[in-house]
């Protein structure tokens, strides 16, 4: 082999290292690029979970909140329910009582003609305050 044909098969070899290792500087710099691309797609991505995760949090908290309502309504309803019952075995007992309970000795059931302390007009008040009492339950005020 002659030193001519050696030398230009060196300088080949050494083109081909030189484009080598440029294409291996450029492969670094793409890989570089890459490499921050992805880290920023994954902040990105963990901000988003984060929000995600916030999001479902406040959601939890919300449903709780509604369930919390939900039972509260029904604990009224239940109340509701229980001081109706109070309310009608009250009127009832009142109604009971009334029957021949004239204590100033007017037989008419009008108490505008009865005393104003008679048995009879105390019951009927007891029972009109029953009717005015479930009515204000009805519409969820106070009684």
């Amino acid at each position: 082999m002659k030193y001519t044909d050696l030398c230009a098969r060196l300088l080949g070899w050494a083109k081909d290292i030189q484009t080598g290792s440029t294409a291996v500087w450029a492969m670094d710099q793409d890989l570089k690029q890459a490499a921050t691309a992805i880290q920023h797609l994954l902040k990105a991505n963990n901000e988003l979970e984060a929000k995600v995760r916030e999001s479902a949090m406040q959601e939890l908290a919300s449903l709780g909140q509604a369930q919390e309502a939900y039972e509260a309504q029904l604990a009224a309803e239940a109340k509701v329910a229980q001081l109706e019952g109070a309310l009608q075995a009250v009127e009832k007992l009142a109604i009971t009582a009334s029957i021949a309970s004239c204590t100033c000795h007017v037989k008419t059931p009008e108490i505008t003609f009865h005393s104003a302390n008679c048995r009879y007009v105390l019951l009927q008040y007891i029972t009109a305050q029953c009717e005015d009492a479930r009515t204000a339950i009805r519409k969820g005020a106070t009684p």
